[in-house]
């Protein structure tokens, strides 16, 4: 398994996003982000409270939609100018 060498808060915040975008809001559970990102509950607790993460990786996964629907690629009208 490769080594993650992101700094904590990164690798916590990219995990939170990933279980949000795969589990859902309800599926987005401490354990299943710390999981994810490799750590402990202490390191999370240390870098984010739980509702602080929880709203940066839906801002970043609503950022992440949004940037989706303006793709020219992910919408060929935009690709055309209309």
């Amino acid at each position: 398994m490769p080594v993650d060498d992101r700094p904590v808060p990164d690798r916590l915040l990219g995990a939170a996003v990933e279980v949000l975008r795969a589990r859902g809001v309800s599926g987005a559970t401490q354990r299943s982000v710390t999981e994810a990102a490799g750590v402990g509950r202490g390191l999370r607790n240390h870098n984010f409270r739980w509702s602080a993460l929880r709203a940066a990786a839906w801002a970043a996964f609503k950022d992440g939609a949004a940037a989706a629907c303006i793709d020219p690629v992910a919408d060929p009208r935009r690709a055309r100018g209309r």
